[in-house]
């Protein structure tokens, strides 16, 4: 269960269209079907059209808010993407990532947040564009 704090810290990070925490069943929903959704929605991140990588980070938001701490299961998945899709070209992309990781954070356990970045550093054989990446996910 989310402390109280956990949840005020996630809602003052809510995007504007949200009044409150969705209700109960409609997060059950959303984190029933978070593998599909996460698996989708990171492959449209990387995709060729600014739309589509700007509608996937808009929808992920949006699928965070219902998600909350389940998306600490898919962490490895979406702290990768939001590491390649934080540096895009595209302003609007870029602002709606860094939203997404903020949100992210706020229901993923710092230790596993960071858990990913190292161990990913680390056995990766990153490029210095990419530690640049994600260093400013962990920022």
């Amino acid at each position: 269960a989310l402390t109280g704090e956990q949840l005020a810290r996630a809602r003052a990070l809510y995007p504007s269209a949200f009044r409150g925490r969705p209700n109960a069943g409609a997060r059950a929903m959303v984190a029933e079907c978070l593998g599909l959704l996460v698996g989708e929605l990171v492959t449209e991140l990387s995709d060729w059209s600014v739309t589509t990588r700007n509608k996937a980070a808009a929808t992920l938001l949006n699928t965070i808010v219902y998600a909350e701490k389940h998306v600490a299961k898919h962490a490895e998945a979406l702290l990768g993407a939001f590491s390649k899709a934080c540096m895009d070209e595209e302003d609007a992309v870029a602002t709606k990532v860094d939203q997404c990781v903020r949100l992210a954070g706020a229901f993923i356990p710092p230790e596993l947040f960071i858990s990913v970045i190292e161990n990913t550093l680390r056995n990766s054989g990153a490029t210095a564009g990419s530690k640049k990446a994600w260093m400013a996910v962990l920022a």
